[in-house]
């Protein structure tokens, strides 16, 4: 850290302004592809979601089939 302040004081402004500039590129792209990896993730997510909830529906039909049949086998006992 020592060597990157101690060469960073002997720039010139040119040479610190240009450090700079390639600083804040380096730092775009690197949230450019954060963000492009969290949008990739949040889409799959999203489909997770859908098919969790279509699973939970078609659980919660066969749960309620389960119980009428159940109620009615029960019913039929003598």
């Amino acid at each position: 850290m020592y060597q990157r302040v101690a060469s960073f004081c002997t720039m010139t402004d040119m040479q610190r302004v240009e450090a700079l500039q390639i600083s804040r590129e380096l730092t775009r792209r690197v949230e450019k592809e954060d963000k492009a990896m969290l949008q990739e993730e949040v889409q799959h997510l999203r489909q997770d979601n859908m098919r969790l909830q279509e699973e939970s529906q078609t659980a919660a039909a066969q749960l309620r089939k389960f119980t009428e049949w159940f109620f009615h086998a029960i019913d039929k006992k003598p």
